[in-house]
């Protein structure tokens, strides 16, 4: 009223208001807001309506709804018996997908799709249909398994159940049943994988192997580099500004045909052989997908080999290397750490980090299972301390 009385009319006021509140850091961002925590003097905690959007934002990837918003105005939420029914009420809901797939697009980088630039000249199999349809195809396969079964996350390592559309179907080279197709609507299809056939879990999928790929070509280094740094929590350093990469880049190269060979003449260079000792064994299991996905048991001509070692133990093909990283503590500890980092926007303080390492070892021995995570890490109460700085 104000805009439109000084502006001279109702519109152009109208257009201000508007203006404003678009603008407003309270529309574009979550701003978190903190109280004194009387439980703990000289401590903070988030308000009750922070906590509600906290809470909305990490279990549903929403803003909170009006009963959230009620318990929040009430107080409810401040308390104990009020907050755990709430989340008890959430964890029921459908919406308790559009969180998983918010925190899975966050670990596995999907944010890299903005810029995959796969060759569809060299790998015609990928079309934009096909790389839309894989990212489709990980999010479904990951709800299904941890929602709809209820199973462990580390079993998504080497399970053989998915789903697929003819399109992906012609690129991992499966037979499919498709009965019909309604409104021209993506005909999605629940599909197993026969026990000796080598595509096996997420790493198996066209999402995983063309993210971490180049252009025109697999590569070893950045799909072992992904799976320590996104699924094992591990950091790897960037190579130094001098490093020659021309080698590992020739394919051409009559002495070394297949990339292990050109990749082991490149770690010669004692620079760069302790990084790709971490990455290209992982990477090297992998061999057997090209940039796009499609299955290979050759390159040049040459049969590849997809054996190597984990933390002492050998594998043959990536379905023995699988079972390695499921049983591998840290991958476990891992999803643990990116979720409450993910919840809270931030790392965990000591004290925090020790209640996670405890939680970690309940859950390896009880069963990782996505609704007991999110469910213990929720109604924590120091999910919504605010730590000192």
């Amino acid at each position: 009223k104000t805009a439109a009385q000084n502006l001279g009319s109702f519109y152009s006021g109208l257009q201000a208001a508007l203006v404003g509140m678009m603008v407003s850091p309270d529309f574009l961002f979550r701003i978190e807001r903190s109280v004194p925590n009387p439980e703990l003097p000289g401590t903070r905690r988030l308000d009750a309506w922070s906590r509600a959007s906290r809470l909305s934002f990490f279990l549903w990837n929403t803003t909170p709804t009006p009963t959230l918003l009620e318990a929040a105005r009430s107080g409810d939420l401040m308390f104990e018996a009020g907050l755990n029914q709430q989340i008890e009420t959430m964890m029921l809901s459908p919406r308790i997908e559009d969180g998983l797939r918010a925190f899975f697009s966050d670990m596995l980088a999907f944010d890299r799709f903005k810029t995959l630039d796969i060759d569809s000249n060299l790998f015609p199999k990928f079309t934009k249909n096909v790389e839309d349809e894989a990212r489709e195809q990980t999010l479904r396969t990951i709800s299904h398994h941890l929602l709809n079964k209820e199973a462990d996350y580390r079993e998504l390592l080497n399970s053989r159940e998915t789903f697929l559309t003819p399109a992906l179907a012609a690129l991992y080279s499966v037979p499919i049943p498709i009965h019909q197709e309604l409104g021209g609507r993506v005909p999605w299809v629940p599909y197993e994988y026969s026990e000796d056939h080598m595509r096996i879990g997420l790493l198996g999928q066209a999402t995983f192997l063309s993210l971490f790929s180049h252009p025109g070509a697999s590569s070893p280094t950045l799909r072992g580099k992904a799976v320590r740094e996104h699924l094992l929590c591990q950091t790897i350093p960037p190579p130094p500004g001098d490093v020659d990469f021309s080698l590992v880049r020739n394919a051409d190269h009559p002495d070394f045909k297949t990339v292990r060979d050109r990749l082991a003449q490149h770690r010669d260079n004692p620079t760069c052989a302790g990084c790709h000792m971490l990455m290209d064994p992982i990477g090297l299991a992998l061999e057997i997908f090209d940039a796009s996905g499609v299955y290979r048991t050759t390159e040049n001509g040459v049969e590849i080999d997809t054996g190597g070692e984990w933390v002492g133990q050998e594998y043959t093909d990536i379905r023995e290397l699988a079972v390695l990283l499921k049983n591998d503590p840290t991958l476990t500890s891992c999803l643990v750490q990116r979720a409450y980092n993910y919840g809270t926007a931030r790392e965990p303080t000591r004290a925090e980090v020790q209640w996670l390492n405890t939680m970690h070892l309940q859950l390896r021995e009880e069963g990782v299972r996505w609704r007991e995570l999110i469910k213990r890490i929720s109604s924590n109460p120091d999910f919504y301390t605010v730590p000192e700085i």
